[in-house]
């Protein structure tokens, strides 16, 4: 053998393994040069995304455990309704209904006839309030409409009607004026 067909080989481990430039269809070196995929862009439509599930899921909930036309202008979650007040009714209205349904008016008793009891409210408001065999006429304990007397404060819950009657769901005595 010539000494021009000598080939001088490097002696390589095994745990020592050649550096090799990366080739152009090389994955790994694709991998490690790719962009990141998240920007401000993604961030504001994810943001976006969420906000519109939730609103549809507010639509949802409300379709499916919500209250519907007037029984939802009714339902005021046990808060008063100053809605009554806006349209003129419920002279002297105040507090919630106590579970009983319809607003509450408060007022002294001025006269008491029969089925009838008539109030004046703080603000001087005279309202006619019927009663009914379903009305509740309680105190500390529950009364008779008799019971009630001039001078009286009552608070009544119940519907008003156009000219300003109450038919009452019930009638609290919550006051004695001596």
């Amino acid at each position: 053998m010539a000494d021009s067909d000598t080939v001088l080989l490097k002696a390589v481990k095994d745990d020592d393994p050649p550096e090799l430039e990366p080739m152009p269809d090389d994955l790994e070196h694709a991998l490690a040069k790719r962009r990141p995929w998240t920007n401000k862009a993604t961030k504001w439509i994810a943001a976006g995304v969420l906000a519109v599930g939730g609103f549809a899921g507010g639509l949802y909930a409300q379709q499916q455990w919500g209250v519907a036309g007037e029984a939802a202008q009714a339902d005021t979650g046990g808060m008063p309704d100053m809605s009554a007040l806006a349209e003129g009714g419920f002279p002297g209205g105040g507090g919630g209904g106590g579970g009983f349904g319809g607003q509450a008016t408060t007022g002294t008793v001025t006269a008491v006839d029969g089925t009838t009891v008539t109030i004046e409210t703080e603000d001087g408001t005279v309202v006619t309030v019927e009663t009914g065999e379903d009305t509740a006429v309680t105190s500390s304990e529950t009364i008779d409409l008799g019971s009630l007397a001039e001078g009286d404060t009552i608070t009544v819950t119940g519907e008003t009607a156009d000219d300003g009657t109450v038919t009452a769901d019930a009638v609290e005595k919550t006051g004695t004026t001596e």
